[in-house]
């Protein structure tokens, strides 16, 4: 068995999902052992219908410390920058893959400073000239690239002034489009946050420039924006992270939803770590099919632990929480149903350990 891993299955329990009709999926994920010469990131998967966590023996790829230059190896360069849940991944270039994905992976140098942003099948990757980006977008079997300006574009502050979003901001996320690509273009004066969408249609060559209307409690920070790696795409909306609940930006109707419901969920299932020393602040994971994927972390003297939620339209449909010493499966009552003895690796146990799918990224 993986580290040493057992289960204890308590009880079965009705989904939390109201009026279920589809089969909910088995996700994969990935979970992370590090040893003194190497990291292993091994297959997982979480049975959101049976609401059981299924393990395999299966390494999806290593990294070697002694390849990577580094004694230990910096989280962000564990986990895959772009991954679908399935074979196709976007690893560093240092990462040793196994065969089965030998033949879907993409290979990324990294830098000190990210320049490429990953979405679903496309990318964009910055110039050294303000809005000016080179986009690829391909289908499985073709590749189309673009040199892509951005025209300049001005709004108002609550000041009064006028400012230039290519000065107080950037694009931090990107989704494709049937004829090109979706950016989000966040930017932040002395005094206030906006929000944009920046559609750019490959055909035409034309970019179009849709503001987002936010509320006043919006939770938008340039300490915590919106950047790729904490932004997940589902159907025409991104789900980004904010100082507070995560949003919900959809970019066909230019809107901005708070999800309300995570604060319900958190007082219910995880009020521990409303109790901490310091704010947790709830990050965005990934998403896979339609399931959008949250984390509420809690540290502790001993380490992190983690709540991660399966949510379905806004349900809940799986939560399981990630401690020091193995995953515990929770159901709608709050109560574990099933344990699995599988420890974080000791030099983890201050980080997180475990990666959902997710196609957005940077590098």
């Amino acid at each position: 068995m993986l580290f040493g891993c057992s289960e204890t299955d308590r009880s079965a329990n009705s989904l939390f999902l109201k009026n279920k009709t589809a089969r909910l999926p088995e996700v994969p994920f990935i979970v992370l052992n590090e040893n003194n010469e190497e990291i292993n990131a091994y297959l997982f998967y979480w049975d959101l219908e049976s609401k059981r966590i299924k393990q395999t023996s299966e390494i999806v790829y290593k990294i070697s410390k002694k390849t990577a230059g580094q004694g230990k190896i910096r989280m962000k360069t564990q986990t895959p920058i772009s991954w679908d849940g399935q074979k196709y991944l976007v690893l560093p270039d240092y990462a040793e893959v196994a065969d089965k994905y030998a033949q879907t992976v993409e290979r990324v140098k990294l830098s000190s400073e990210p320049r490429t942003i990953w979405g679903a099948y496309a990318k964009l990757i910055k110039s050294n000239e303000k809005n000016r980006y080179t986009l690829t977008l391909w289908d499985g079997k073709k590749r189309i690239e673009k040199e892509v300006k951005l025209p300049v574009y001005s709004f108002k502050g609550k000041d009064g002034k006028e400012y230039k979003t290519e000065e107080y901001g950037t694009v931090t996320a990107i989704k494709k489009t049937s004829n090109g690509v979706a950016m989000l273009y966040p930017c932040f004066t002395p005094e206030e946050a906006k929000l944009f969408v920046v559609k750019y249609d490959c055909v035409s060559d034309r970019a179009e420039w849709r503001e987002i209307v936010l509320p006043p409690e919006n939770g938008l920070s340039p300490s915590l924006p919106p950047l790729a790696d904490q932004t997940a795409v589902i159907g025409d909306s991104f789900f980004i992270r904010t100082l507070g609940n995560p949003a919900e930006v959809n970019v066909e109707k230019a809107s901005f939803r708070t999800m309300k419901n995570i604060s319900d969920i958190q007082k219910k299932y995880a009020s521990e770590t409303l109790r901490g020393e310091f704010p947790e602040y709830i990050d965005v994971l990934g998403s896979f099919n339609d399931i959008l994927f949250i984390s509420i972390p809690m540290h502790k003297a001993t380490g992190l632990e983690l709540y991660v939620c399966a949510l379905k339209n806004d349900e809940i449909v799986g939560l399981i929480h990630r401690t020091l010493n193995g995953f515990d499966v929770i159901d709608t009552a709050g109560k574990i149903t099933a344990s699995y003895n599988i420890a974080k690796s000791s030099s983890l146990i201050g980080e997180n350990d475990i990666y959902l799918p997710n196609l957005n990224g940077m590098d």
